[in-house]
């Protein structure tokens, strides 16, 4: 076999070899841009994403804290240094535990602490995250912003002191009649947090110019090689490439129209806020369409409401979440099914026959937990298929298990699926969810969420309104799970027991 042999004249003496060193040339150049852009690109992703998690910290923290008891500390202990130690009120020690804690898990490399506006516009420290009190002292050199979005709280940086470049992050304390009485400061240290940038970008870079060096040798040495390729050779891989991106979109735009029809299967929040004026549906799908599901209807003085999670995500469990809603729909307005039990029963005989008796022999399913609301009387019928009803009422929480038999699979087998009276009171809060966001891996040992966990945190969500419990899902969810990929979908539905019309 012969040896292909280049000299620098075989090269620079043809008009295609001129060609490619100027391409040698323009690529040095674009890398070097690329390089220069990459890294400011990845400085400012750092600081959206440090923001982010400051935003998150200092308005989670506000909302934890007793606006009222805040004023009243405020009011109390007015003068600078009125308080010398962490244990000299009950409240003060309770809330700088709450930001050391934060500090700590959160990794903030800075003292957390709040912020007092007195009558003349000037800002003291409040309480902090250190060991000893700073009360009262005054913060001469406050940055406009602090009171231009006093009332909405914001984020400032990179700013420079005398101790370096920060970036802050601030949220409104607000007391019960909605008033801000103080501020959450967030604070972290950037030239620490730049230094490791640094270090992480010039190791990338390290790593990429000796790759481009050996990029641009061998680029030498093919370089007769690469000019003679034949024109067919392009077509033809020009030709498959196309064929192959039409497919993809073929089957992308298949995939977004079966969500547009999934989409207009599942109620309209609006719809079930006529008779829930308090509540809310979070609905997040793995892929684009989802296996879960919730519905909607009502039939004479009584509506139902259902929270389903169908075996398998994406396209298969779409198709089996459209079948389940139109069925429950035909079971409850057609088939005449009136009590919860008597529904999850017909919808049962109903996919199996469906799905099993098909050719396939189709075994999916799906578990579900459903509500029958009446208006008249404000009493509730539930019954599960695997599915439990969470129940808050008087701070008390209850859960009632649903039977361990699910909707579908094979025929022949006794399914008997119980039906519970539960005793509400107006102003009770209930919840429905599938199992995805209890089994979400994440946290500090990539382990499950678990329905413990879940459970306890809507307990300590319960002092907030249906809206405000929401954004805590989403915010815990997104903490917990961190890089990790999602799962399996997600459906919690919470709703409040409205007042007597």
């Amino acid at each position: 076999m012969q040896t292909l042999k280049l000299h620098w004249r075989d090269i620079t003496g043809s008009p295609s070899g001129r060609i490619m060193l100027a391409l040698i040339l323009f690529t040095l150049v674009i890398s070097g841009g690329f390089i220069g852009y990459t890294y400011q690109t990845q400085i400012k992703s750092y600081e959206e994403t440090e923001f982010s998690k400051l935003n998150a910290i200092a308005n989670t923290l506000a909302l934890q804290i007793d606006g009222d008891a805040y004023e009243s500390l405020g009011n109390t202990f007015s003068g600078k240094d009125d308080i010398k130690s962490n244990q000299d009120d009950p409240f003060y020690s309770k809330i700088s535990a709450l930001l050391h804690s934060a500090r700590v898990e959160n990794k903030v490399n800075s003292d957390i602490y709040t912020l007092f506006k007195d009558n003349r516009e000037l800002f003291s420290f409040g309480i902090s995250s250190a060991e000893n009190p700073y009360f009262r002292h005054s913060w001469v050199h406050t940055h406009p912003l602090y009171h231009l979005q006093y009332d909405q709280g914001g984020q400032l940086g990179p700013y420079e002191d005398e101790n370096g470049t920060w970036l802050s992050a601030f949220a409104p304390i607000r007391n019960s009649t909605n008033k801000t009485v103080g501020l959450i400061q967030v604070d972290q240290h950037f030239d620490e947090f730049k230094a490791r940038a640094n270090a992480k970008i010039g190791r990338q870079i390290l790593i990429i110019i000796p790759i481009l060096l050996l990029l641009i040798y061998a680029m030498l040495h093919v370089v007769q090689r690469m000019l003679v390729l034949s024109e067919k050779v392009k077509l033809v891989l020009t030709r498959q490439r196309n064929e192959i991106e039409f497919k993809n979109q073929e089957i992308m735009s298949s995939i977004k129209r079966a969500k547009t029809i999934q989409d207009a299967l599942l109620p309209q929040i609006s719809d079930i806020q006529k008779i829930f004026p308090e509540m809310f549906v979070m609905f997040r799908p793995r892929d684009i369409v989802s296996g879960d599901f919730f519905w909607f209807t009502e039939k004479d003085d009584s509506v139902f409401f259902a929270v389903a999670d169908c075996t398998g995500h994406g396209v298969p469990g779409g198709f089996m979440s459209m079948i389940g809603h139109t069925t429950l729909n035909d079971v409850v307005h057609y088939m005449g099914a009136r009590t919860p039990s008597e529904i999850l029963t017909k919808l049962d005989e109903q996919l199996t026959s469906k799905l099993y008796e098909s050719e396939h022999r189709n075994t999916d399913g799906m578990d579900i937990a459903l509500i029958k609301y009446c208006t008249r009387t404000q009493s509730i019928e539930f019954s599960g298929a695997m599915r439990p009803l969470m129940v808050v009422s008087a701070g008390e929480i209850s859960i009632i298990r649903g039977s361990k038999a699910t909707i579908g699979g094979h025929p022949g087998r006794h399914k008997q699926f119980e039906n519970h009276i539960i005793s509400v009171q107006p102003g009770d809060n209930i919840y429905l969810y599938s199992d995805g966001y209890s089994d979400q891996f994440g946290g500090h040992s990539n382990r499950k969420y678990m329905s413990k966990r879940f459970i306890e945190f809507l307990d300590f969500a319960q002092e907030h309104d249906m809206n405000d419990q929401h954004c805590l899902l989403r915010y815990e969810f997104n903490l917990w799970r961190n890089d990790e990929d999602q799962i399996d979908d997600i459906l919690i539905a919470g709703i409040k027991i409205p007042m007597a019309a």
